[in-house]
């Protein structure tokens, strides 16, 4: 059976995707045995529920990592968080004038450098951060549900040891 569409973040925009319950169904279990295939059915199916829970803040999830980052690092330039997040300048520029225009952050003239800009959270903000956090807290419960708690640090280590060591061949040696 089909999963509805959901949407896609992207450093350029938004696309659409379908999932099916069964990878068999769509001639797809040749695949199983592929680290990336797999791993990016798992995105799908992780951002397709924390989108929804999201959703009632009107957030998107680069926007909540965006919240959350600026909530222990008050201050960091624009340029450091477009590279944390692994997006585009442009497209963070973007990010920010509608959280800004929200009242969430602020963006002001570094004093180290004024040419760019530091990033703060505002007061409602910080409010706004604490309710979507627990919307967000909701469905990696239920993620930590499917997985069991075990497997779920398991799995946390393992991404979190393929984020450090793997390089793609475009940056490779």
């Amino acid at each position: 059976m089909a999963r509805k569409m959901i949407e896609e973040e992207s450093e350029g925009g938004e696309g659409g995707f379908s999932l099916a319950e069964d990878g068999a169904e769509l001639g797809t279990s040749s695949l199983r045995g592929y680290l990336g295939y797999m791993l990016r059915r798992a995105q799908l199916l992780i951002f397709q529920d924390v989108i929804a829970a999201l959703e009632p803040f009107d957030l998107r999830p680069t926007q909540f990592s965006m919240l959350m980052i600026l909530s222990t690092r008050p201050g960091l330039r624009q340029a450091e968080l477009a590279d944390l997040l692994g997006v585009q300048r442009t497209n963070l520029v973007k990010m920010v004038d509608a959280l800004e225009s929200r009242g969430l952050m602020v963006r002001e003239r570094s004093l180290e450098d004024r040419r760019s800009h530091s990033l703060c959270l505002t007061s409602k903000g910080g409010s706004f951060l604490a309710e979507a956090r627990a919307a967000v807290e909701a469905h990696e419960a239920k993620l930590a549900d499917a997985l069991g708690t075990s497997n779920r640090d398991e799995l946390l280590r393992l991404l979190t040891l393929l984020n450090r060591n793997f390089i793609p061949r475009d940056r490779g040696e």
